[in-house]
């Protein structure tokens, strides 16, 4: 079976053997690669599309999967919480919250953007996760593989990653 997908992919199934896997970048039901995106989602023999990414992308795909009963796998909007409480242990959280920020240098879904620590815990907590960032090694993995984090993607998302940064008090207000 051949899946035409316009120009930018040509997908020769019969190659294949399911189940397998086809992964697009930024290649979605808008944008960039809509049409093969569109092709993927609507084709029959599509069995899982998971995707992550915006809530109006996810919400096309969902729609347009509907079509043949395709099962989704969304996530989407991507604005995740962390809370740490008073009685949290601390050294964990600090661990977890450092590693969701450094794994795929922080371009996945899953990272903590956001922290809301109990008051009582604050500066204990703030004081771990600062060592924790001031030991974290960067660099460039093609010059070695001993890194915590790497490079982003594009120069868009390291102005984009700076931004949040600059809005934010260095420590909410007591109410």
């Amino acid at each position: 079976m051949r899946v035409e997908l316009g120009h930018c992919l040509d997908l020769h199934v019969s190659v294949l053997k399911p189940p397998f896997v086809v992964g697009l970048e930024e290649h979605g039901p808008s944008g960039k690669g809509a049409n093969a995106g569109t092709a993927l989602v609507k084709h029959p023999d599509v069995d899982l599309v998971t995707f992550t990414g915006s809530v109006a992308t996810g919400t096309r795909i969902m729609q347009m999967a509907a079509e043949n009963l395709t099962r989704v796998n969304r996530e989407l909007g991507g604005n995740a919480p962390a809370i740490v409480l008073a009685d949290a242990d601390l050294d964990l959280a600090a661990k977890a919250i450092h590693a969701s920020r450094v794994i795929n240098t922080g371009q996945v879904c899953n990272c903590a953007e956001r922290l809301y620590v109990d008051e009582s815990v604050h500066d204990a907590f703030v004081a771990k996760l600062k060592v924790l960032f001031k030991q974290t090694r960067w660099g460039d993995p093609s010059e070695t593989d001993d890194l915590d984090m790497g490079p982003l993607i594009n120069r868009a998302a390291s102005t984009r990653s700076r931004q949040p940064c600059a809005r934010q008090p260095k420590r909410a207000p007591a109410s």
